[in-house]
């Protein structure tokens, strides 16, 4: 496997296992957080979501091309 596909495949684990820790932390906020830092996290997981949907399709099309 090449060296580039790997990096990709470790980053999209590490990013899908930070959305799973934040996914967490909304579900069940720490004592300090407030509303806003709430909704900023949904956001970011918002975006995070889409960066690594775009990892599967790069690693999906490197794969298969």
């Amino acid at each position: 496997m090449k060296e580039y596909i790997k990096r990709m495949k470790a980053e999209k684990e590490e990013l899908d296992n930070r959305i799973k820790k934040a996914d967490k932390a909304i579900q069940n906020p720490p004592y300090n957080a407030d509303e806003k830092s709430i909704e900023l996290l949904k956001q970011q997981v918002e975006y995070m979501r889409g960066y690594s949907d775009i990892l599967h399709q790069r690693l999906e099309y490197e794969v298969n091309k």
